[in-house]
């Protein structure tokens, strides 16, 4: 019995021992891969075309939401919080 769970052990830990390092590997690759080509077409003199949506006056800040366009032409929404009253 004993020597049956020991064979029956050594047969699934190698298979297991594989699908944990694959598990830990494949994520990474892929981030690694979608991290290097994520910016392809990108180019830094094109315009953002930022179209404001809301601005609010507060005593203390002055907040804007806006809009810009990144470099596939999807509108990215945007968020700008600026304060009034510095002190020091």
């Amino acid at each position: 019995m004993q020597r049956m769970r020991k064979k029956l052990g050594r047969r699934i830990a190698k298979p297991c021992a594989i699908i944990t390092v694959l598990g830990f590997l494949f994520p990474a690759i892929v981030k690694r891969f979608l991290d290097a080509t994520d910016g392809n077409g990108y180019d830094t003199k094109a315009p953002l075309n930022v179209q404001i949506a809301a601005e609010k006056e507060a005593p203390a800040y002055h907040w804007t939401k806006c809009h810009y366009a990144d470099f596939r032409g999807d509108r990215v929404p945007a968020r700008l919080a600026s304060g009034r009253k510095r002190s020091g």
